[in-house]
């Protein structure tokens, strides 16, 4: 791996491929944006050093990185006319105790078959975690970043495959985490109530 941290491993990883157009189209505010998004993705890892392209190339080296090591979590839509998911993962990397949390956000929900996206629809996510010093003294991660990976793999098939992947302990894990969530409409990180043996198993 070049960009992800190879002292820690993913619970179910996502091993998946992005596809370049779904990255462009993903990532791009305008169709320039997207344009060049696109083209560096072809360039090499050492041209990272590039003057005003090195950046995108680590951007695309990252994201591929995500997709195929990141850990898959179970996600749904919790209001699709404003384009918000919920995720479930632990935040726990040391010790026993799991550290259930929710994370709702903003998704690029246009980028899915018109025909999945309705409230209640379930899907796999793609995360990788961040940390701090003082997280990592109490062994958990301070925050993940998952994207619902339909949004960046073209092929159905893998879609499917990675959301089958998830532990119905997880779906179940999700469901019962987002009724503890007071509003549902705020994006955010919101730790849980879920039993221990339920998380742990949920991956």
């Amino acid at each position: 791996m070049k960009t992800l941290d190879a002292s820690t491993s993913a619970a179910v990883p996502g091993q998946l491929t992005v596809s370049r157009r779904k990255y462009a189209r993903y990532f791009g505010r305008h169709v320039l944006d997207r344009w060049l998004y696109r083209i560096c993705s072809y360039f090499p890892w050492f041209a990272r050093q590039w003057p005003g392209v090195g950046g995108r190339i680590v951007h695309w080296t990252q994201t591929k990185e995500h997709f195929e090591h990141g850990c898959l979590n179970p996600a749904i839509i919790v209001d699709s006319s404003a384009c918000m998911v919920a995720v479930f993962t632990s935040l726990t990397a040391v010790g026993n105790k799991p550290t259930p949390v929710v994370k709702i956000m903003r998704e690029r929900l246009d980028l899915i078959d018109r025909s999945r996206v309705f409230d209640g629809s379930k899907f796999a996510a793609a995360s990788v975690y961040s940390r701090t010093q003082q997280s990592w003294a109490r062994g958990v991660w301070s925050d993940f970043f998952p994207i619902i990976v339909d949004c960046l793999v073209d092929e159905p098939e893998s879609c499917e495959n990675a959301t089958a992947r998830i532990k119905p302990l997880g779906w179940q894990a999700l469901e019962l985490g987002l009724r503890k969530v007071p509003n549902r409409t705020r994006t955010g990180l919101f730790h849980v109530d879920v039993p221990d043996e339920m998380v742990w198993n949920a991956f």
